[in-house]
């Protein structure tokens, strides 16, 4: 499954993105690499081979999802991925897991700062609560940290409300969590289930099926 759109703008002109489901090595790669950049602690990271295994997470089993970056370009940084055609970089991650009981958990997702203010997290984030709401799961969940405001901007876009606060969850440095949670619509109380060409249409991407 991808989705696709050229982008000519800002920093990452002539860039081409697309949305895959996270299957090989370099996609688990290129999420590690993500993580390094955004994050200072490691208790927020994961690596790659760790990523590579990982199938469940407190009883749901763990989607994993990137928005891959790639350009023809010569004067590419060395973090990026590369093949025999283009380059290619993880612009864009997201982990989540589905529990009918339970609802659906983000377990982490991030942005590369060199793709940063393209919308990518928006797009990732709307993917997982529709999947989400089409699974029957009737909550989503995450953790953020207290200082992140960016992302604390776009959870309060969706919807999302604080509803607890686990003290020094995060190191380097120690931080406060701040839970948050949000309640999803189930699809047969919506007009019609949320599926991919609604998402397609939404996000202003094209769909395909690989």
């Amino acid at each position: 499954m991808y989705l696709t759109r050229a982008i000519r703008q800002g920093g990452v002109s002539g860039f081409r993105y697309a949305f895959k489901r996270a299957t090989t090595k370099e996609h688990f790669q290129g999420i590690e690499a993500v993580q390094r950049g955004c994050f200072a602690s490691r208790k927020e990271r994961t690596t790659a081979k760790a990523l590579e295994t990982m199938q469940n997470y407190k009883g749901g089993d763990i989607h994993k999802f990137v928005i891959e970056a790639s350009s023809s370009a010569l004067d590419l940084p060395e973090n990026f991925l590369s093949n025999t055609h283009d380059n290619r970089t993880i612009a864009a991650y997201i982990l989540y897991n589905l529990h009918e009981e339970e609802g659906a958990h983000i377990i982490s997702i991030g942005t590369s700062p060199r793709h940063q203010k393209q919308g990518h997290g928006l797009q990732l984030m709307n993917w997982c609560l529709a999947h989400a709401r089409d699974a029957g799961c009737g909550k989503a969940t995450l953790k953020v940290r207290a200082s992140n405001i960016p992302a604390l901007t776009l959870y309060e876009k969706l919807g999302f409300e604080h509803v607890d606060t686990t003290l020094e969850y995060y190191s380097t440095p120690i931080e406060d969590a701040l839970e948050l949670s949000l309640n999803l619509p189930l699809s047969e109380d919506m007009d019609a289930t949320v599926d991919q060409s609604s998402f397609a249409t939404e996000s202003g991407l094209q769909i395909g099926l690989s």
